[in-house]
């Protein structure tokens, strides 16, 4: 069943969207890997190499739905403006670079469609 998920620091909406699109891929109709929090803890560490994915306890909670917990560096940290301005500027550094890729795919594939190799 597919967890919901609470994200740390809840500031951080760039983690929060890597963390989604990984649960959306591990999540994925007829993809069965097996261990879904590792799998997802492998997807997330590409961008955020401190990531820990934790399930909740069921005792925790009242829920019937799973609640796991991502934490952007490993766990619960107090708020730093400077390493909240790093992950910000690491963050459109990446989303620059993911940018740049899809204009030069889409540069090869207009030029291929013209002619050009």
């Amino acid at each position: 069943m597919r967890p919901e998920i609470h994200s740390f620091p809840v500031s951080d909406l760039a983690f929060r969207a890597a963390v989604m699109r990984a649960l959306d891929v591990v999540f994925a109709p007829g993809d069965e890997s097996g261990d879904e929090i590792e799998s997802m803890r492998a997807a997330v560490r590409l961008r955020y190499p401190n990531v820990q994915i934790v399930r909740r306890d069921e005792m925790s909670g009242y829920e019937t739905r799973p609640v796991w917990y991502a934490f952007r560096d490993g766990r619960v940290r107090p708020r730093d403006p400077q390493r909240e301005r790093l992950y910000e500027s690491l963050s459109r550094s990446r989303e620059t670079i993911d940018h740049s890729y899809d204009v030069l795919e889409h540069s090869q594939r207009t030029a291929r469609s013209a002619g050009y190799r």
